[in-house]
């Protein structure tokens, strides 16, 4: 499993996360999230799956406070690393009816 960052304009981020799902060798990105950093915050949509530390890459690209909005709460949208956004007090939004899917 890998994460790539990829700047697309100054202001929004592209994140994979990849991984062997062939068990050739070979990363294949499978799993989005992006980043648009504001005037007076930044909004994180989706939270990749597996791979954490995406906070700190985040922190690495912005020290504005930070938003995260899940399109739904399947793993490969509110993933490992909401965790760490959860823990470092961002507020995080998604529908409540998608709640059951994430905590289930």
């Amino acid at each position: 499993m890998s994460l790539q960052v990829h700047k697309l304009s100054d202001t929004l981020y592209q994140f994979n996360e990849s991984a062997d799902f062939a068990g050739n060798g070979q990363l294949r990105p499978y799993v989005d999230a992006y980043l648009l950093i504001g005037t007076k915050h930044a909004a994180l949509i989706d939270c990749l799956q597996n791979v954490t530390g995406l906070y700190d890459e985040i922190r690495k690209l912005t020290s504005l406070p930070i938003d995260v909005l899940l399109t739904h709460g399947h793993g490969d949208h509110a993933g490992a690393s909401t965790k760490e956004f959860a823990e470092a007090g961002c507020p995080i939004y998604m529908v409540s009816e998608d709640f059951a899917i994430l905590s289930g």
